[in-house]
């Protein structure tokens, strides 16, 4: 199987509930079974080092509701 040359993150934009559950440093936090780690832009930044960062698209998603980016990035040639 071959690479794909883009990746996609979805990641938390620092919304509700920041904070809320166990805290496991790095900004990431446990709660209701499930470990989410809060992404600002510069971490977003960051990751991208070495890729071409073609999109960041913030949107909502749930109850809360959760505050996310949709992080599309290329893998330069």
């Amino acid at each position: 199987m071959t690479p794909s040359p883009s990746s996609r993150l979805h990641s938390n934009r620092g919304g509700p509930p920041i904070g809320v559950g166990t805290a496991h440093g790095d900004d990431i936090f446990e709660h209701g079974g499930f470990a989410v780690h809060f992404f600002d832009r510069a971490l977003v930044d960051a990751l991208a080092d070495g890729w071409t960062l073609d999109e960041v698209h913030a949107f909502e998603e749930g109850d809360l509701p959760r505050q996310l980016w949709r992080v599309t990035r290329t893998r330069p040639r």
